[in-house]
């Protein structure tokens, strides 16, 4: 929204939606509908504010930062990842055959996880990320990024590595890296900059381990 002001004036730039997925169902958390909602939408329903701290688990710096509370974090039941991307296809699917998205920046999927989706056929949640990746308009293929939370102690962070550079530990991980995008070349010199390297070879959309300070990253 912040990216949406330009010479002081708000432009319409964006479209989202958020949807969650766990006890059993997949639902909208920013609308009573599954659905994207404009940015003109969120900012004239922003939520109160809430304070949030953060600690980086390697150098124990702390930080604070006031944010508008869009989502209330919940965990409770299964996690039904295929269901969820079934439901962001269809939203993906629709939103590019729109005449007035065609040339638009394509749209990039983030899919937040811990890893432990519980209808876990492999073959068709690949299958579903591969149909989403396929969605594009004239700039471009959608993007899908898996992002891995995880609160284990001494658990190995990996963010966009190489197809030389990762080694899974087990099969959850090792399906995320495939479902995930290649990178575009365009995006490369950021990333280099990010991981204070340079890397020879496609990164992929795909982080382990991470904590919400790699994520605000």
């Amino acid at each position: 929204l912040i990216r949406s002001v330009r010479g002081g004036e708000f432009r319409d730039y964006f479209d989202f939606a958020i949807l969650g997925y766990g006890n059993n169902q997949v639902t909208s958390l920013l609308t009573p509908t599954i659905g994207f909602v404009s940015s003109r939408y969120l900012v004239n329903n922003q939520p109160p504010t809430a304070d949030y701290h953060f600690q980086c688990r390697d150098t124990n710096n702390t930080f604070n930062l006031t944010l508008h509370q869009w989502i209330k974090p919940e965990a409770r039941g299964n996690t039904p990842m295929l269901s969820a991307l079934r439901h962001t296809l269809h939203l993906v699917q629709k939103w590019c055959s729109q005449a007035e998205n065609r040339d638009s920046f394509p749209p990039m999927v983030i899919n937040i996880t811990d890893g432990e989706f519980t209808d876990n056929n492999e073959a068709e949640l690949l299958d579903t990320a591969t149909q989403i990746k396929c969605c594009a308009t004239g700039d471009g293929a959608t993007l899908l990024i898996n992002i891995h939370l995880s609160s284990k102690e001494g658990a190995a962070q990996v963010i966009f590595p190489t197809e030389q550079e990762f080694v899974a530990t087990n099969s959850e991980e090792e399906l995320l890296f495939a479902m995930a995008s290649k990178l575009p070349e365009t995006f490369k010199s950021a990333i280099d900059e990010f991981k204070h390297c340079t890397t020879e070879g496609n990164y992929r959309c795909v982080a382990f381990n991470a904590t919400a300070i790699e994520i605000l990253s």
